[in-house]
């Protein structure tokens, strides 16, 4: 399994998982305790039924909340496809960018690869935190200020001369 694949099977869990946290406790702890609903309703099939469409189409919902704000920010420049740091087909995300976390929760439900254009300067790999296991391989975030792009095709993270750029 890849880790772009390891990454959109996550993000479609944590989608899910705060879906339930969120249905459990906006919808069953005010039921139980407000409206004094016995605990049995929420063991039956039909509950689990109704659970699970909830959860379903919160995904489906935040799927297409993530992907609005993925063209919307497609459109007005704060995500942008070969930019000289980043190399071609890698979506490339601005620091100005106003619906970054959305925009990111989309690129792993596409299994899209990106790079965070960070505060500090720096681009960071979607996938920095994937396997670094091979002790003979130097990574490019050990590599001095300047180094443009990395072509060792290892997880990595990129430092960016600012003065390049402009």
């Amino acid at each position: 399994m890849t880790g772009r694949t390891r990454l959109m099977l996550r993000a479609y869990l944590m989608t899910a998982s705060v879906a339930a946290a969120c249905i459990q406790s906006l919808i069953v702890m005010p039921m139980m305790f407000l409206f004094r609903v016995p605990v049995e309703t929420f063991e039956t099939a039909r509950f689990r039924m109704l659970a699970l469409l909830f959860v379903s189409a919160s995904v489906f919902v935040t799927r297409g909340v993530a992907s609005c704000a993925f063209h919307a920010a497609v459109r007005c420049g704060g995500v942008t496809f070969g930019h000289a740091a980043c190399g071609d087909g890698v979506a490339c995300i601005t620091p100005a960018c106003a619906k970054r976390k959305l925009i990111v929760l989309h690129l792993h439900f596409a299994r899209m690869q990106y790079e965070n254009l960070g505060d500090a300067g720096a681009h960071v790999d979607a996938e920095a935190d994937a396997d670094r296991s091979d002790p003979g391989h130097v990574h490019c975030d050990s590599a001095p200020r300047g180094h443009d792009r990395c072509t060792c095709n290892k997880p990595r993270m990129h430092a960016v001369n600012r003065s390049t750029q402009r």
